[in-house]
């Protein structure tokens, strides 16, 4: 799987694990390791944390003033 990329980058791609050396984008991640998507990116948050992957965000706007973001 390649890692996250910029031109890749869109708001709905919010969190990312580090993986070796690379960010990968969560729900990705979950859905090519399981073959299910989670329902959405907290899901994919909460699980890889749980499973003790370094999570990261990329936050911006209200996302980034109150840890929430809209749509």
């Amino acid at each position: 799987m390649l890692p996250a990329h910029h031109t890749a980058f869109n708001q709905h791609r919010d969190w990312y694990a580090l993986v070796g050396t690379g960010l990968h984008y969560g729900v990705d991640l979950i859905e090519n390791a399981t073959g299910v998507a989670p329902s959405d990116p907290a899901t994919a948050r909460i699980a890889l944390d749980e499973l003790g992957f370094p999570v990261r965000c990329w936050a911006w706007g209200a996302f980034l003033q109150t840890g929430t973001r809209t749509r």
